[in-house]
């Protein structure tokens, strides 16, 4: 959860295992998967905003950092509304 503050979301635990995290009207809900090797499974997230170059710079200030290749199976993608 003190990655999602580092964001800058507000966070609340709902127990050990699941969780919410809220900022400006985006609300995600997770969930933990100790089961899971965080290396060996893919996961995505695509980021769709008006402000886009904005947000993406104030999480590439708090160390999201692009990794060329994924080494980490991970992809966080930005974009913003086309019209």
């Amino acid at each position: 959860m003190a990655f999602y503050e580092l964001l800058g979301f507000d966070v609340r635990r709902h127990d050990a295992g699941y969780g919410y995290a809220e900022r400006e009207g985006l609300h995600l809900h997770l969930g933990a998967s100790p089961e899971l090797e965080p290396f060996s499974n893919y996961s995505e997230v695509y980021v769709d905003t008006a402000e886009v170059d904005q947000l993406h710079e104030e999480w590439r200030t708090c160390g999201l950092l692009p990794v060329a290749g994924g080494i980490d199976n991970n992809q966080l993608r930005f974009g913003r509304p086309s019209g």
